[in-house]
């Protein structure tokens, strides 16, 4: 993976190159830089990871409480029926340039509509 260059992606003939590397020449730090930051933060110094099921994993810790990745292809309602808790904090991970991560508190899974891009999810008290 590049972490920066001087070739304007942006303009590449082929669009996935657009995403590449995860700083602009400009040092402007691309969605790549923030997902990847923020995936560092929640699982650093995860034990395992369990694919719960299709697009739900469980990153597992020995000195804290579970982490879950989730992203939602279909266009039917998220099932996070496995996830108890009173509370959760969304983190999804951002795809557009300029915008960087915010977290938020939920408390209720269906009440937050899941995509394509992937979320992390913390299970608060």
């Amino acid at each position: 993976m590049f972490v920066s260059s001087d070739i304007n992606f942006d303009s590449y003939y082929i669009p996935n190159w657009w995403y590449a590397g995860l700083i602009k020449s400009s040092g402007l730090r691309k969605p790549a830089y923030h997902n990847l930051k923020l995936l560092i933060e929640k699982t650093d110094g995860f034990e395992s990871v369990q694919n719960i099921r299709d697009h739900l994993y469980e990153f597992t810790f020995s000195d804290q409480k579970s982490v879950y990745l989730y992203w939602n292809e279909s266009n039917l309602p998220a099932d996070l029926s496995d996830l108890h808790s009173n509370s959760f904090t969304i983190h999804p991970f951002v795809y557009k340039v300029n915008d960087t991560p915010i977290s938020f508190v939920v408390t209720d899974l269906t009440s937050h509509t899941f995509g394509a891009n992937p979320t992390l999810i913390e299970l608060n008290e």
